[in-house]
């Protein structure tokens, strides 16, 4: 039943959003229906997840916080079903479906950007880039071919970005590439901040740091965009974006307080203690996205960076980040 639930849930993380809810669905019922014994396992990404939902509640209490919380679920799904045999056979159809929808998106592109199976070109870039990172890092370079040509149709410089940062990971070290590209990316705004769209990007950026402000505890999920709209107003009237800062950081200020920051720092840090360096790579892409886009409140990308960081564990559950090749080595070992 895990093996299912596990192919299932990476044959469809790139498919879109339809698709992943019901394997996400899935996943969670699957994982807590079999392997509850294992949850005590995985403290340090549950505290996190319980953090984030606290504050996402105390900004806006009932329902609606817990559906901003769902994205989450394959945080404890992935580690109970990916205890399988079959973990090596969910990653090489999850890079197969990955690469696919790559080429499909530029080859049935009917506009430009290219939006794939999502509803935004965007959410295209930064969802493909945590498979990129794997495929790079697993020297799969077929598959990394058609994942990258699906990043680049979504014609947009931040995941061109991230995705260069990724490929940079084979000679720096992931952190490196990190500080790196998050030096590039306040580069990049300085020298573009001429431009009529990072003045726009601007607005947003002051808009939800002025709600995050305004709102110590968070505008909540169902009153954020009212609270934006009234910010940019102010301070561009006419101005009229509503649905999120362009910075994930920014972002969940503003809707959940500052104090969301420990729960997903702490989820990030889990996340990179636990992974190889191709889930780190992962990381560096969206972390770096996040700076211009709100990456980690797009259900499609957290759920792929969640998925994919969580799946790339080392087998002998250190946190050590080898190659791929000492990996398969390892597992080859009769010890």
């Amino acid at each position: 039943m895990r093996a299912v639930l596990l192919l299932l849930l990476f044959a469809a993380l790139p498919l879109g959003t339809s698709a992943l809810e019901i394997t996400t669905g899935l996943a969670l019922a699957g994982a807590l229906w079999t392997g509850r014994r294992q949850l005590s396992e995985s403290g340090d990404l549950l505290i996190p997840v319980a953090l984030i939902g606290i504050a996402l509640q105390i900004a806006s209490p009932g329902v609606a916080a817990l559906g901003k919380l769902w994205p989450l679920a394959l945080v404890l799904a992935v580690p109970i079903l990916a205890d399988t045999e079959h973990r090596e056979r969910a990653v090489r159809l999850g890079l197969v479906s990955a690469a696919l929808v790559g080429v499909g998106s530029m080859l049935t592109a009917g506009s430009w950007p290219a939006l794939g199976p999502f509803s935004h070109h965007l959410t295209l870039g930064y969802a493909l880039i945590p498979p990129f990172a794997v495929a790079v890092h697993r020297r799969s370079w077929r598959c990394a071919a058609g994942i990258g040509v699906g990043i680049l149709a979504s014609a947009s410089s931040g995941p061109v970005l991230s995705a260069g940062l990724v490929v940079a990971t084979l000679w720096w070290s992931p952190a490196t590439a990190l500080l790196g590209g998050a030096a590039v990316s306040l580069f990049l705004i300085s020298a573009l901040s001429h431009q009529p769209a990072l003045a726009e990007r601007a607005v947003l950026w002051s808009a939800g740091a002025a709600v995050a402000v305004e709102h110590p505890v968070g505008a909540g999920v169902t009153s954020v965009r009212a609270a934006m709209v009234a910010a940019q107003d102010h301070l561009s009237p006419g101005f009229y974006f509503p649905y999120h800062a362009h910075d994930s950081a920014l972002q969940a200020a503003a809707m959940s307080g500052m104090a969301i920051w420990i729960g997903l720092v702490w989820l990030l840090w889990s996340l990179w203690q636990r992974t190889d360096t191709g889930g780190r790579a992962a990381l560096v892409g969206v972390i770096v996205g996040g700076m211009t886009q709100d990456t980690l409140g797009d259900l499609e990308v957290i759920r792929a960076l969640c998925a994919w960081t969580l799946i790339a564990v080392q087998p002998d559950g250190t946190g050590a980040v080898r190659g791929y090749e000492d990996i398969k080595s390892h597992e080859r070992s009769p010890t």
